[in-house]
């Protein structure tokens, strides 16, 4: 990764040498290797492993909703 400063008038020049911290940078250039190893090459077993903890925190915080949920009803209830 390079990370790249801008100058002005659309031009940017390369950060020599590359700082350790990107937050600096206002653009980072990558190569194609890098980018291998990205996001988008999961495996399918990978894939399956992140949808599975994603469905699964949704089901807790539909859990948590109905409870809260129930407290709230039980609330109402009892000052009626």
């Amino acid at each position: 990764m390079q990370c790249l400063i801008d100058l002005g008038a659309g031009t940017y020049q390369v950060l020599v040498p590359q700082p350790s911290d990107y937050t600096t940078c206002t653009a980072l250039v990558v190569s194609p290797t890098e980018l291998q190893n990205g996001v988008m090459h999961l495996t399918a077993a990978e894939g399956v492993q992140i949808s599975l903890s994603i469905g699964l925190l949704w089901a807790i915080a539909a859990a948590f909703r109905a409870v809260i949920h129930m407290l709230k009803e039980g609330e109402s209830n009892e000052t009626n």
